[in-house]
């Protein structure tokens, strides 16, 4: 099967840009013609790789945003029909929405949905009920099915009116190696985008008393973004020890994170639909604390494989990860609990795979 897959980010800015790749690689791996369409600074045309550059101009990121730019729309449909894919499987378009969709028109067409931004009217700038229904209405007269990672995006999206809605989470490789961190250091990861809704300074609140109280406790924060200067401008503030901003760190590389890790913090306080991050923290037994929020509460059981805290509850937060530093045993039986978790069927590279198949072919016979 030729399969064209896109994307807004050429770079691994995320966990959707993760799992775009990681399914490059896994269509790849089972025969399938795979070709990549995303966006940059630059252009790239490779034999399976296509990147077309954005616009540089404040008007013509403008039109691409919300309505339709001649010039992007007329690069896109060529490398389309130069492809002639069996089947088009967007991801992330947020930058280039109408674009995309108009040029894939004559093809089967599916989405990957990674979280709420096309419904919730908080994303969208200009005449935001307007922009997000007018999404509604292009997406659901061209798109054959639409894919969520989790129940609660699955939901959300029903209610807003779109249907064909197939819930399929993410997958993991369960074969990375586990390691127990140094008994000595009590380390805190946190792995992401550095932006506002991630929650990055609810946590640093948190470890300014937890670093009081524990001895050896750190702070690894890996992930940048436009938060990463007021961040560190706070930590210098309140005078935080033991806090190291490690940057953006490849995919391949954050195993080595996870494996250093004690306990791992999702602290957003957006709905978040399926963060690969809880996903790799399990594979990796790592015990998750996390703001109750989204599809988290479908991956956290409550004192089972993590704890999840109310949203914004700083104390809360820091109760509970000194409660996994302290008591090593509490925090190896819980991540071993998340790693049973994922083991299921459901988070395996082969259900993806089968499943996915079926709505490929459901979208190309339709």
């Amino acid at each position: 099967m030729r399969v064209l897959l896109v994307n807004d980010y050429y770079s691994k800015v995320g966990g959707s840009e993760v799992y775009f790749y990681n399914l490059a690689n896994l269509l790849k791996s089972k025969g399938h013609e795979v070709y990549t369409l995303t966006f940059s600074n630059f252009s790239l045309f490779s034999k399976y790789s296509y990147v077309i550059k954005r616009p540089h101009s404040n008007f013509g990121k403008f039109l691409s945003l919300y309505f339709i730019n001649p010039y992007v729309y007329l690069k896109l449909r060529k490398v389309v029909k130069e492809i002639n894919p069996d089947i088009i499987h967007l991801n992330n378009i947020y930058e280039n929405h109408y674009n995309i969709i108009l040029s894939c028109i004559g093809y089967p067409v599916v989405k990957s949905v990674h979280d709420i931004r096309d419904i919730d009217v908080k994303y969208n700038k200009i005449s935001p009920y307007i922009t997000a229904k007018s999404k509604f209405f292009v997406s659901s007269r061209t798109i054959k099915a639409f894919i969520s990672p989790s129940f609660f995006l699955k939901g959300k999206m029903e209610e807003f009116g779109y249907d064909k809605v197939v819930r399929l989470p993410h997958f993991i490789d369960f074969t990375k190696q586990i390691k127990l961190p140094d008994e000595r250091k009590k380390i805190i990861l946190y792995c992401g985008r550095l932006s506002e809704e991630k929650g990055v300074i609810y946590l640093l609140k948190s470890f300014e008393s937890i670093n009081k109280k524990i001895p050896y406790s750190r702070l690894y924060i890996v992930g940048d973004g436009m938060e990463k200067d007021n961040l560190a401008r706070y930590v210098k503030s309140k005078s935080i020890s033991n806090v190291t901003f490690c940057g953006k760190v490849d995919n391949l590389d954050i195993g080595k994170f996870y494996m250093m890790a004690s306990v791992v913090v999702i602290p957003s306080i957006i709905d978040e639909n399926l963060p690969l991050v809880a996903l790799e923290a399990m594979s990796f037994s790592k015990p998750i604390i996390a703001f109750s929020v989204g599809g988290l509460k479908e991956l956290v059981s409550n004192g089972k494989n993590g704890f999840l805290v109310s949203k914004g509850n700083v104390k809360l937060l820091s109760e509970n990860i000194e409660k996994l530093l302290k008591n090593k045993g509490l925090a190896k039986k819980i991540g071993e609990n998340g790693r049973k978790f994922i083991m299921e069927d459901q988070f395996s590279a082969e259900f993806h795979y089968s499943t996915l198949m079926g709505v490929y072919n459901g979208a190309i016979n339709s």
